[in-house]
């Protein structure tokens, strides 16, 4: 009865591999054409080969908030952003149920790229969110705290 058994199994390997290898070829073409044509980001000159930085800078009047690097983070990371002309800011740090832990800053700031330095040995691991305000405009962006 065993062998029967090991015969069945052995013929529905037999099936299931016949059926799977045009999904292997048309995976294998798939990534074939990749190569030969790689997707590029929209601000990226065929001309200088180079992701053109000037088009991700804010529209005048605005700001950006970046993603903090690294993340996620053991106790220290960057928070960067930029302002398009002079501004009141505040940039603040929340758990994950929306209490602020953190206030990083709380002032009028030139205009131009700003960092910052975030310290959290204190803090435990867990999900954060920091918090810029501009103008009465707010940015959020979410960070991972590792220990």
């Amino acid at each position: 009865m065993q062998t029967a058994t090991l015969r069945a199994i052995a013929k529905w390997i037999i099936v299931a591999a016949a059926f799977m290898l045009p999904v292997f070829a048309q995976a294998t073409s798939s990534r074939i054409i990749n190569r030969l044509h790689p997707v590029y980001p929209a601000n990226f000159s065929s001309e200088t080969g180079k992701i053109n930085q000037e088009s991700s800078a804010p529209i005048p009047g605005e700001f950006d908030l970046e993603q903090n690097y690294p993340n996620p983070f053991n106790a220290v990371t960057e928070i960067k952003f930029v302002l398009a002309k002079d501004s009141r800011v505040t940039l603040s740090v929340y758990n994950i149920v929306g209490q602020r832990v953190e206030n990083l800053i709380s002032a009028t700031m030139p205009a131009g790229s700003h960092e910052v330095r975030f310290d959290a040995q204190s803090m435990p691991s867990g999900v954060y969110f920091y918090k810029l305000t501009v103008g009465g405009k707010s940015q959020v962006r979410k960070m991972d705290l590792l220990r």
